[in-house]
């Protein structure tokens, strides 16, 4: 085997270039992206913070309200149509 050559190379084509070397590039972006603005969320007063205290401090019961009334209407919404 060449020294020089990856054993990945078949053919000419080298995964780090061409059409999967720019997909992984854009998943990459993306996921990064996707990443950094959770973080942002998570910062306090932020939406995803104010969620995160609210689930946290929330007794069990009621939770169990919200869910039934949840419920509730999502089962007198689909009856309507």
């Amino acid at each position: 085997m060449n020294q020089q050559e990856p054993a990945y190379i078949y053919e000419g084509l080298d995964p780090a270039t061409g059409e999967f070397g720019r997909f992984s590039e854009t998943v990459m972006n993306v996921y990064h992206s996707v990443s950094s603005a959770f973080n942002r969320a998570r910062e306090p007063g932020k939406p995803l913070a104010t969620v995160a205290n609210l689930t946290r401090e929330a007794p069990l019961g009621s939770l169990f309200v919200a869910f039934v009334l949840g419920v509730a209407f999502a089962s007198r919404h689909v009856n309507r149509r």
